[in-house]
């Protein structure tokens, strides 16, 4: 168990990870609220260098604006810190785990939907000639409450109400299929990088093919690979920290870790536009999430700054204010009209961090206690009524081939 949360117990610096990844898709979003920086982004030409736009979308500046990475980062976090209570419990109960895990996906996207439709129906959302194309394709001009009631399938996908919502589609659907990806890494738990390539190759497949499903769900196969073979991958981590150069070493792989997350924007900044080599940055991005995973659980510099006060903070809010900035953003938009840029930014992240510490105070944090509550009395109610005649404990002895595993 070297390296793996014991019950009870968290990884804390990896709450702050998903703090500062949260922010950085805030500070994204506000960026394509600026026509200009929106284009640049939907395009494959790079700014005049040495402009304005060519620093903010063509060097390393860029990497405040990280939004797609920050998802990928997301999705391995999530693959990794979901699928551990499964691998480190022999009585693991699933159908209580579906009920539980659903609930606490569900009811803060449901909230979140309607939030959106309150920010919607005071400021009309027309007139958007002088808006970025990012805000205008996600713009609503009628509010049709068919929908809203839409928006509320989160694994159909959502609607233009609530932007973020598209990456939740996905970690339900994860969330849906954990039994089959902890069933593959510990079946393949002893060719770990053969299986993380394979679904690297997949990601790629994805991109050149652009199938969503193989983009997306593939990256949260790499998180589940990463908590299957934690223990001898933290030990061996941890063992930098007592070497001779381990800071220098740790310098590295936090350098190598920042250049593999940017593959996707170097290559673009050097005019490289070849979709298949483009696509096959994203196996890089995929390999620098990965990798940034593991410096901020055991990097002593990374958890130190993860773990201070303020980035716990962004990371105990983290999901509310993915799920309500957006909104707020494109009403201030329209707010202040569409020849207004910095004006509404400056008011939109203080009033989103604000807003996503109520929100996590009235609607994240008890959807999670009800989805606990609702869970323990579900796995309680099949201890007394068990399926086919045992009981959940004789249930989960007879899976222990998918659960056990070396951490």
């Amino acid at each position: 168990m070297s390296g793996v949360p014991t019950s009870g117990t968290r990884l804390h610096s990896l709450d702050g990870l998903r703090g500062l990844a949260s922010l950085i898709v805030v500070l994204h979003h506000c960026a394509l609220t600026y026509p200009a920086f929106s284009t640049v982004y939907t395009s494959a030409e790079v700014p005049p260098h040495g402009s304005l736009l060519w620093w903010l979308t063509a060097t390393p500046i860029r990497m405040f604006t990280f939004g797609a990475e920050s998802v990928v980062i997301f999705f391995v976090l999530s693959g990794m810190v979901v699928s551990i209570p499964v691998l480190r419990n022999s009585d693991f109960e699933w159908r209580s785990y579906f009920i539980s895990r659903t609930l606490r996906l569900w009811v803060p996207v449901a909230a979140s939907v309607l939030l959106a439709t309150l920010w919607i129906s005071l400021v009309p959302q027309t007139g958007g000639t002088n808006v970025s194309d990012w805000i205008l394709y996600r713009s609503t001009p009628a509010l049709d409450w068919s929908e809203v009631l839409a928006s509320l399938d989160a694994v159909r996908g959502p609607t233009r109400l609530n932007n973020p919502l598209w990456s939740i589609q996905w970690e339900l659907i994860f969330s849906i299929l954990l039994p089959a990806f902890v069933w593959t890494a510990v079946l393949l738990r002893r060719r770990p990088i053969v299986l993380a390539v394979a679904a690297s190759l997949i990601v790629w497949l994805g991109y050149t093919t652009s199938v969503p499903a193989l983009m997306y769900l593939p990256v949260f196969l790499v998180g589940v690979i990463m908590a299957v073979g934690w223990s001898p991958l933290s030990s061996g981590m941890l063992k930098i920290a007592n070497h001779r150069f381990g800071t220098l070493i740790w310098i590295t792989i936090y350098m190598s870790t920042a250049l593999l997350l940017s593959a996707h924007w170097i290559l673009w900044s050097f005019g490289v536009d070849d979709p298949v080599v483009l696509a096959g940055s994203q196996m890089l991005v995929l390999s620098g999430a990965a990798a940034l995973v593991i410096c901020a659980a055991l990097g002593p510099l990374a958890k130190k700054l993860l773990e201070s006060f303020w980035a716990q903070w962004l990371g105990r809010i983290s999901f509310s204010l993915y799920l309500v900035h957006a909104p707020i953003l494109i009403f201030f938009v329209y707010l202040f009209g569409g020849n207004q840029w910095l004006k509404p930014v400056l008011l939109a992240v203080p009033t989103s961090l604000l807003v996503a510490q109520i929100f996590h105070w009235c609607i994240e944090g008890p959807s999670h206690r009800l989805a606990k509550a609702v869970g323990n009395q579900a796995r309680k109610s099949w201890d007394i009524y068990p399926l086919g005649g045992s009981s959940a404990k004789q249930r989960a002895s007879s899976e222990a081939a998918v659960h056990a595993t070396p951490v």
